[in-house]
């Protein structure tokens, strides 16, 4: 028998965005078809599958992302 590692992607953490506009409950879901955030508000929700999704590199110190 072979056991390989086992990942499971099926987590949702309660997270607040800040904006210009006030403060904005998300729950942000990662499973193995993409993420999902889901708001308050049905418009302010949506999906975007793993293979949409892009690398971003963020430097904090030097406050740039690419």
């Amino acid at each position: 028998m072979v056991r390989f590692k086992e990942v499971r992607l099926d987590e949702r953490v309660p997270v607040t965005h800040k904006h210009r506009r006030g403060l904005v409950p998300w729950r942000p879901a990662c499973t193995t078809a993409g993420l999902r955030f889901e708001a308050d508000k049905p418009g302010d929700s949506f999906e975007a599958p793993l293979a949409s999704l892009e690398p971003l590199q963020v430097d904090y110190m030097a406050r740039t992302c690419a």
